[in-house]
């Protein structure tokens, strides 16, 4: 059979395929997205997965220097951006849009009160939701926390910044998406009866 003879008999499929791809693309859409928000592709994809990770370290019952992020960490970039973005402090937002940024972020309290359990269990150390994420723009590494200091948040805050972010996709892809394909499924089913007609 010559390359035309199987284009031939491929026709009946990429025709089919290309009148019918957004009846297909709307269950995959939800399909390939619910698969990947179960797995958390989305949240690696997205950055998610890494800001979860430097909330988890301020948030970390160790207290220093696990808390502890330096403008030369890994975690630092992605962090100080999530949280320089959606902070309610006027003098955090004026100083992230003109460019200058913390050299260190941790948070204040927790470590203080253990959480009585019977003494053969770990030690677990009460970290509040409400502990004040800081920002010190003179902090320098490996200890020295500095005096100019802010306040850009809570542990909490943080952490329902990164619930609604997830919700927000999910509501982008779910709903959004899906009521556009479907539309232009209608749109193209119409046109259709219309030739037809």
């Amino acid at each position: 059979m010559n390359s035309r003879g199987a284009f031939r008999g491929l026709r009946p499929v990429i025709v089919f395929v290309c009148r019918h791809w957004l009846a297909l693309a709307i269950p995959l859409v939800g399909l390939v997205y619910g698969v990947g928000d179960s797995r958390g592709w989305w949240d690696w994809l997205s950055g998610r997965s890494e800001i979860s990770r430097a909330i988890q370290r301020l948030a970390s019952q160790d207290g220093f220097p696990v808390a502890f992020i330096y403008s030369e960490d890994p975690d630092f970039a992605r962090i100080e951006r999530f949280i320089s973005e959606r902070t309610q402090n006027p003098e955090v937002r004026r100083r992230f849009k003109s460019g200058q940024r913390p050299s260190m972020i941790t948070r204040a309290g927790g470590g203080e009160r253990i959480i009585p359990v019977p003494k053969e269990w770990p030690k677990f150390i009460a970290v509040p939701a409400e502990s004040p994420i800081l920002y010190s723009y003179d902090a320098k590494p490996p200890n020295q926390i500095g005096s100019d200091i802010e306040w850009a948040g809570t542990l909490e805050e943080a952490r329902s910044w990164i619930e609604r972010w997830r919700s927000s996709e999910r509501m982008w892809i779910s709903i959004v998406l899906t009521a556009a394909l479907s539309i232009a499924l209608v749109i193209h089913e119409k046109r259709g009866d219309g030739r037809a007609g």
